[in-house]
């Protein structure tokens, strides 16, 4: 529940385009809700949603999350809305912790 948001090309060309643009144009196809994408914005926030019920039950021990970045800025969101206090982490760093809680 917790991999990364999937990537796929906003559409299929011959043509070498840089890395970045592929990066930036599958995020806002994903945010846009393009069908070029395996995931859209709406199905990301069902599965943290889904996640986050799952441990909720364990809301009295301390628990520790890996996740991805982007993924980890979906997530972070819905930790605010159920008033979970924590960084506001923009560009998440690997290996560095980030401390939410109740």
């Amino acid at each position: 529940m917790l991999r990364e948001v999937p990537i796929s090309p906003v559409f299929n060309t011959n043509l070498k385009l840089p890395y970045i643009f592929w990066c930036i144009s599958g995020r806002l196809a994903w945010l846009f809700h393009s069908k070029s994408q395996i995931e859209n914005k709406k199905d990301t926030q069902k599965r943290v949603n889904e996640f986050l019920d799952s441990i909720n039950d364990a809301s009295n021990n301390n628990i520790l999350i890996v996740s991805h970045g982007f993924f980890m800025n979906t997530l972070q969101k819905e930790l605010n809305r159920r008033d979970v206090t924590g960084q506001d982490v923009k560009r998440p760093r690997n290996g560095t912790l980030y401390l939410y809680e109740k």
